[in-house]
C-alpha cells in the first residue's frame, strides 16, 4: 500500500507519533533538572557540612520536598542540634527555607505574580481556578493545577498569619512593630471597596476593602501627574480592625508619629470616615 500523504494521514484519523514532541520534550527535561537540583543541593549541604559550627552535632537526615519550576525535588539534608537542644538544618537556613514553607521562593514569586496580573474581572470567585489552569498548562503539567492552587492559598495564609501578629503585637500586647523612617508632614489616604463573590461559603458576597496612602503628587508632564511615596493596602483578616490594619502596614514605610494631618478621602461609607477618628489627627 502506498504511503499516505500528510494530509491523508491527518484527514483517516491516525495520529503520528511524537504529536505531543513539545510537552514530551519539556517534561523530559524538567526530569533532568530535578536530578540536577537534587545532586547540587547535595553538594551544598556537604560543604556545609565541612564548615559547621563548633558545638554543633549531627543527629541524623531528614528529607523536605520543595515544589520548584520543574516540579517536586526530593532533598535529604543534615539535622544538626546545638548546645542548648535546638534543631538546626543547615541547608535550609543557607537557602532561606522557612520551616512550612511548600515552593522555592522563585516558584512561589512567579505564582504570586502571575495571580496578581490576572484581569480584574477574573477574580471575581475565578481567580484559582484560572490561574491554576495556566500554570500547569504552561508548564505541560509538571506543576498540577492543586499544586499551583495550594502554593496560592499558602502564600495568601502567611501574608494573613504575618498581618494577624504584627497587629496583636501592637495593639494588644503593646510592643512597637513600626519600622517607617520616610516622614511627611502631611498624608493623604484614599479607601474604597468592591463586592466579590464567595464560593462554597457561608456568604455569597464579601467586601474586599483597600486603602492607599501617599504625601503628595508630581508633575510629569502636561495635565500628568503621579503619587509620590505610595503605599497599598487591602484588608484580608476580619479580625484584624480596617484602619488599625491599614496603619501597620503604612507603618512599614512612614514614621507616623511624625505625620501632623491625615487627609483622608472615600465616599462617605462608615468604615471609610471612621478613619478621621481612628487616624488621629485627620480630616475627612
Amino acid at each position: 500500500m502506498a504511503e499516505l500523504s500528510v494530509h491523508q494521514w491527518m484527514d483517516s484519523g491516525q495520529s503520528p507519533t511524537g504529536m505531543d514532541w513539545e510537552e514530551e520534550s519539556y517534561r523530559e527535561g524538567c526530569a533532568y533538572a530535578r536530578k540536577l537540583a537534587e545532586r547540587r543541593l547535595k553538594a551544598i549541604d556537604d560543604e556545609l557540612m565541612r564548615g559547621r559550627f563548633e558545638g554543633m552535632r549531627l543527629v541524623g537526615f531528614r528529607h523536605r520536598t520543595p515544589v520548584t519550576r520543574f516540579g517536586d525535588v526530593v532533598v535529604r539534608r543534615r539535622m544538626y542540634r546545638d548546645t542548648e537542644g535546638t534543631t538546626v538544618f543547615a541547608l535550609d537556613e543557607y537557602l532561606g527555607w522557612k520551616p512550612q514553607q511548600q515552593a522555592s521562593v522563585s516558584m512561589t514569586q512567579s505564582v504570586v505574580e502571575m495571580a496578581t496580573e490576572m484581569p480584574p474581572y477574573q477574580v471575581r470567585g475565578r481567580l484559582f481556578r484560572v490561574m491554576t489552569r495556566s500554570v500547569s498548562s504552561l508548564t505541560a503539567g509538571v506543576l498540577s493545577k492543586s499544586t499551583a492552587h495550594r502554593l496560592l492559598k499558602g502564600v495568601v495564609q502567611n501574608a494573613l498569619d504575618e498581618e494577624r501578629e504584627r497587629w496583636e503585637s501592637q495593639f494588644e500586647r503593646g510592643e512597637d512593630v513600626s519600622e517607617g523612617q520616610h516622614s511627611a508632614d502631611i498624608l493623604y489616604t484614599e479607601a474604597d471597596g468592591v463586592w466579590i463573590h464567595l464560593q462554597r461559603e457561608k456568604r455569597t458576597h464579601h467586601e474586599l476593602r483597600s486603602a492607599i496612602v501617599y504625601r503628595g503628587w508630581r508633575l510629569l508632564s502636561e495635565d500628568r501627574y503621579e503619587l509620590v511615596g505610595k503605599r497599598v493596602y487591602a484588608h484580608g483578616d476580619d479580625a484584624v480592625p480596617f484602619w488599625e490594619g491599614a496603619s501597620l502596614e503604612w507603618a512599614r514605610h512612614y514614621a507616623l508619629d511624625k505625620v501632623k494631618l491625615f487627609v483622608v478621602g472615600g465616599d462617605g461609607a462608615n468604615w471609610i470616615s471612621r478613619g478621621e477618628d481612628e487616624l488621629g489627627n485627620s480630616i475627612f
